[in-house]
């Protein structure tokens, strides 16, 4: 079954053939009705489901774990997590790099805690040996590697307090440098994202301030920041609150999305270090009192959808604003996705939100953090033939992080990139597995990831509409794809256009150095060609032949 196309009448409703969302919320076991501020997907004993933490301001917090079909047993009671608060925003990944996630709490007006993972559900609080003592507003937080060790350092986000960014030393130990790196701002901080906003390989950091307050663009510049929020355009002066990055128009680089009280904005990254505020363009300019955010390609149709969460215990004008799915409609504007009624439409007063694969069906989903009412789980409810790619980077233990690192995808023509992230949205942290939709394509071309070391790892012809867990882990070879490793023969080599191939094949397709697909043969062939108006470079030559891959390198000058 497929969806029906968007009608919408003049100031009339939207019609839907179905609800893009369902609420799922009573079969899947999550009962919490308490003040929850951040919503966490992380993956805490380490069975590769998307669990849930969520941090609760008036309550225990809760640790949710998923069995891999979105139903999910409470396991925080059991840990010290529970108790750690009050905690208004946490973030989990393998800080100590020894193969689990561990935690850290960014409390409210209490003491910011961190947790090791030990393995079976134990967690030991650090705190008191690691460096960080701090006590304040923690309102969200980030992890990067700022510096570039292969560590994942801490940045949190506090209200009416210097923010501090504890540099990873080693060994769950850390050391405050927040000022010597120009990373100290003070203000009324919200929402904090890192992302490599101008793809030289190092997390940057977009600051949200709530009171009228510009916000901040932190440009990394090997380790220290500089302040580039006036001349970039990102400086947007509002009641700012939460922020998202995707690349909503499909050129390659990153784009925000930032909640505000009365119009929200959509920062279009023009890719020469500025920004453009096009919200109102775009049709994504909501009135509401914005807090969560989230970008997902909820139809698989390879544009990035938007969500919004509103608290709507706050009224605007005296209406108030319920949560809103926006469409990406691929021409650089977005359409309702939803009727007003509908599901994720939600009129609860919501905060954090968060976006994983809950139910393992390669289909987003969305879950909502609500104050003093039950908090929410939306399955994606969207039929049709769409496909999609996720890209799970993974690394052994000591190995430097996986944060940062960026994912170019190549399908059907077309080019997607993301990148793995630890913070996002409003208190948040959205799953770490970067995902793409990709329409009608049912294979990924090419699959490029640049480390933030500057290593990058290039795939080929790989299989959609599944998990690829790369680079691969022993026991993970049997079942997942592999970079080709039969050798082809090119001669000449170097060429200045025509090659040879031994042995002839079935099916030629032509790769840039980047990954990128040029084009493809089919049918028996023994020699390509590489067209003149191609620059002298590597190019990659890969071909089929009786079910079996072959892969060459060839360098083409003129």
């Amino acid at each position: 079954m497929r969806l029906l196309p968007l009608c919408c009448l003049l100031g009339g409703p939207l019609l839907l053939a179905q609800e893009p969302f369902r609420d799922a919320t009573d079969a899947s076991g999550i009962a919490v009705s308490g003040r929850v501020r951040g919503v966490a997907v992380c993956d805490a004993n380490g069975d590769g489901h998307a669990d849930l933490f969520l941090s609760v301001l008036d309550g225990p917090n809760h640790l949710y774990l998923n069995d891999g079909h979105a139903r999910f047993t409470e396991a925080g009671h059991r840990t010290p997590l529970a108790t750690a608060g009050p905690t208004h925003t946490a973030l989990w990944s393998d800080l100590d790099q020894d193969g689990d996630e561990d935690v850290v709490l960014g409390n409210y007006d209490g003491p910011t805690r961190i947790f090791r993972n030990d393995g079976g559900l134990s967690f030991t609080d650090v705190t008191p040996a690691s460096g960080i003592d701090l006590t304040a507003r923690v309102v969200s937080a980030s992890l990067l590697d700022y510096d570039g060790d292969g560590r994942l350092d801490i940045y949190l986000s506090c209200l009416n307090a210097p923010n501090r960014l504890y540099r990873n030393l080693g060994g769950l130990a850390f050391a405050e440098e927040g000022a010597a790196a120009g990373a100290a701002q003070t203000g009324l901080s919200m929402g904090t994202l890192a992302f490599d906003y101008d793809l030289d390989g190092d997390p940057d950091l977009y600051l949200v301030h709530d009171g009228h307050q510009p916000n901040v663009l932190l440009r990394n510049d090997g380790g220290a920041f500089t302040d580039v929020s006036t001349g970039s355009g990102a400086g947007v002066v509002g009641d700012g609150m939460g922020v998202d990055a995707a690349d909503f128009d499909g050129d390659g680089d990153y784009d925000l999305y930032v909640t505000n009280l009365y119009e929200n904005f959509l920062l279009e990254n023009r890719g020469d270090g500025t920004f453009r505020e096009v919200g109102f363009d775009a049709r994504v300019n909501d009135l509401g009192m914005g807090w969560g955010t989230a970008w997902l390609d909820y139809d698989l149709d390879g544009h990035p959808d938007l969500y919004v969460a509103n608290e709507t215990a706050f009224t605007v004008g005296g209406r108030r604003f319920n949560n809103l799915l926006y469409r990406n409609r691929g021409d650089g504007s977005f359409d309702p996705a939803a009727p007003p009624q509908a599901a994720v439409n939600s009129g609860r007063s919501a905060y954090g939100t968060a976006t994983a694969d809950f139910n393992g069906d390669g289909r987003p989903d969305l879950f909502v953090g609500n104050s003093g009412q039950p908090s929410q789980l939306f399955l994606n409810n969207t039929v049709n033939d769409h496909h999609y790619a996720a890209v799970a980077v993974t690394v052994a233990p000591g190995e430097p992080t996986p944060v940062g690192a960026r994912v170019t995808c190549w399908a059907g023509g077309r080019m997607y990139r993301g990148e793995v992230r630890a913070g996002g949205g409003y208190a948040s942290q959205h799953a770490a597995t970067v995902r793409f939709g990709l329409a009608a394509a049912s294979r990924i071309d090419s699959l490029v990831i640049d480390w933030p070391s500057g290593r990058k790892d290039r795939y080929y012809d790989l299989a959609a509409d599944h998990t690829h867990y790369l680079p691969h882990t022993p026991e993970q070879t049997t079942s997942l794809p592999a970079p080709i490793p039969d050798r082809l023969g090119l001669f000449p080599n170097p060429t200045t256009g025509p090659l040879q191939l031994s042995p002839a094949l079935e099916q030629v397709r032509v790769y840039d150095a980047l990954g990128r697909p040029l084009f493809t043969l089919d049918g028996e062939s023994r020699e390509v060609v590489l067209p003149a108006h191609l620059p002298a470079g590597l190019y990659r030559v890969v071909g089929f032949r009786g079910g079996k891959s072959y892969s060459g390198t060839t360098y083409l000058r003129h």
